[in-house]
């Protein structure tokens, strides 16, 4: 009698697959949930895209689409937060915290553009209240680092803080709409020309301490 070979289980091939990772779902979930809405995005849909199974896909998010959503909210907004908090809690000048803070915006739109652009921007989703709670404190965190440059004088004085406040958190939201991972121009070098062209229109005017 000639045996057969052992076919490997579904968990097993599927735990194996190289190019199936979170990373990878989360991807392509958001620009699926960026394009259609979250509600017209279907577990069916997101295996089409990556070219999977649908058994495959839930093998790596078991309950569905709103674990992808909060897999990939938590991807993208948690290490933005968290390295926004260490640069507020830092020893750093106020102006200095903000130099910081905008070159981070740019690490974060560059690594996951679309993703933070989602979360930021929308809260056409379950988890838009969470989404929305996260952006107030970060809105607040930069408004604060401002304040304290704005009375360290070290922004406009003429410049309304809570307007100059609005103003980088304008500039930085608008980063995710034109950079690109690809692009030929380095992170550093576009946070460096970003903050650049922010602090000509923020920064103290030489003008201003002359007689």
């Amino acid at each position: 009698m000639t045996s057969m070979k052992a076919m490997p289980s579904s968990r097993s091939e599927l735990a194996t697959r190289p190019t199936l990772d979170m990373d990878a779902i989360t991807s392509v979930a958001v620009a699926l949930f960026t394009e259609l809405g979250y509600e017209k995005t279907s577990m069916d849909r997101i295996a089409q895209e990556l070219k999977v199974t649908k058994a495959a896909l839930y093998y790596h998010a078991a309950n569905g689409k709103k674990e992808i959503l909060s897999i990939a909210l938590h991807q993208a907004l948690d290490p933005m937060m968290s390295s926004l908090q260490k640069i507020v809690a830092s020893d750093s000048l106020p102006v200095e915290k903000l130099r910081q803070a905008i070159a981070l915006h740019v690490k974060h739109a560059v690594e996951r553009g679309s993703a933070v652009a989602y979360f930021l921007r929308s809260d056409h989703h379950p988890l838009g209240d969470q989404a929305k709670e996260i952006r107030r404190a970060y809105d607040q965190s930069i408004a604060d680092v401002y304040l304290e440059a704005y009375r360290e004088g070290s922004v406009r004085a003429d410049l309304d803080p809570r307007v100059g406040a609005r103003l980088v958190l304008g500039l930085s939201y608008s980063i995710t709409e034109w950079v690109k991972p690809s692009g030929r121009i380095s992170v550093e070098e576009i946070a460096a020309q970003v903050i650049s062209v922010a602090f000509e229109g923020i920064g103290q005017h030489p003008s201003a301490n002359s007689t």
